[in-house]
Order: structure tokens, then C-alpha cells, then sequence
């Protein structure tokens, strides 16, 4: 299994460094991914290419593989989708970044902690900020009813790729719950100029 990861993890970061012909992105540019652009499936992951994003065609973790890639509809709203099982949602930017944020929500009741990191090209960690969100009418402290929160991470230097990851908790509704379903909405971020 450890190789199994070991070679995975080589393939996406090979992925994930490879160039790409399809820069159309300027530097010193504010941009916004709005996954309702693309709508509900499998979302390739060049599909935001030109404007500056490539998602890893996979992500993978002791349970196995799984397509990176795909959009839903989380809270009302198109989303590209992530669990706590497979492993992070990773992705690169053609041009580096000075900031990033994104709107997530989960897609089912409880309790996770969501953490957002960016990196530079040689994979060194950059920053990363965690959230503990509950979302759960059941709960002793229940949050806010619904609705998708931001992650934000500024004053970036040159980052190159972020990973976005959520650690489940705990729910009121499915105590034996384990996995933990949620959605990105939107990513923004500026460019190096």
C-alpha cells in the first residue's frame, strides 16, 4: 500500500509541476473560479487552465483513488467536491500567487475542521490557516444553520499550489458517521505582478 501512495503521490506531483501550454492568465491579475461554470460531473482537470488553475487528476490516501475532480451541487450551489476520506483537494497555479481564498460549505450535518495551505514550487509550506465549523442543529453549539464560510490566506509568496483538507469531527445526526462530504464554490486569487 505505501508504495502504492509513494508512486500515486510522484504521478500527482509530477502532474502538478508539469508545464502547461494553456496560460492565459496575466500576472498582477485578481481571479475568480466559479464552479457553476461548469455545472454538475466529472470536471476535467484543465478545465480552468487558462485562467491559471490546474486541479491533480487524483487524490489518493490509504483508502484508495478517487477522481479529483468533481462538481456537485453542495448547499444549493455548484461546487467542486471533497470528502475527508481521499485525501486533500490539490491544485497548482500557472502563474504564482500572493493571495487565496475560497468559499466552502458541507454537505451533510456535524462537525470538521477544514484546513487551506499553500506552497511554493519546491513544495516548501508557505502558510496555512484551520477552521473547526459546526453545521449541525443538533449540537450543543450549533453554528450557523447553513451556508458556505471563507478560508483565506494573504500575504503569499510566490505560492504555487495550495491543498485544501477536512478532518471530521463529529455529527448529532449520524454519530457513526465517518466521512465527512463538502463543497469549494468558488477560489479567488491574485497574481504575482
Amino acid at each position: 500500500m505505501r508504495k502504492m501512495l509513494l508512486v500515486v503521490s510522484v504521478l500527482t506531483y509530477a502532474a502538478l509541476t508539469a508545464p502547461t501550454s494553456a496560460i492565459a492568465v496575466q500576472q498582477g491579475t485578481e481571479v475568480t473560479i466559479d464552479f457553476s461554470l461548469h455545472g454538475e460531473g466529472v470536471l476535467d482537470p484543465l478545465f480552468f487552465a487558462e485562467d491559471g488553475i490546474i486541479f491533480a487528476p487524483q487524490r489518493c490516501s490509504p483508502a484508495g483513488c478517487v477522481d479529483q475532480a468533481v462538481s456537485g451541487l453542495i448547499q444549493g450551489d455548484a461546487a467542486l467536491v471533497g470528502d475527508s476520506v481521499y485525501g486533500p483537494i490539490i491544485a497548482r497555479f500557472t502563474i504564482p500567487i500572493t493571495s487565496l481564498s475560497m468559499q466552502i460549505a458541507p454537505a451533510i450535518q456535524g462537525t470538521a475542521t477544514y484546513t487551506l495551505s499553500a506552497f511554493k514550487k519546491s513544495g516548501k509550506l508557505l502558510a496555512t490557516q484551520s477552521l473547526t465549523v459546526t453545521q449541525d442543529e443538533g449540537d450543543p453549539d450549533p453554528g450557523p444553520d447553513e451556508g458556505y464560510f471563507t478560508l483565506s490566506l494573504d500575504s503569499l509568496h510566490k505560492a504555487s499550489s495550495f491543498s485544501l483538507d477536512a478532518v471530521w469531527v463529529r455529527s448529532s445526526h449520524e454519530p457513526e458517521q465517518e466521512i465527512m462530504l463538502y463543497g469549494v464554490s468558488s477560489i479567488e486569487f491574485t497574481t504575482v505582478a
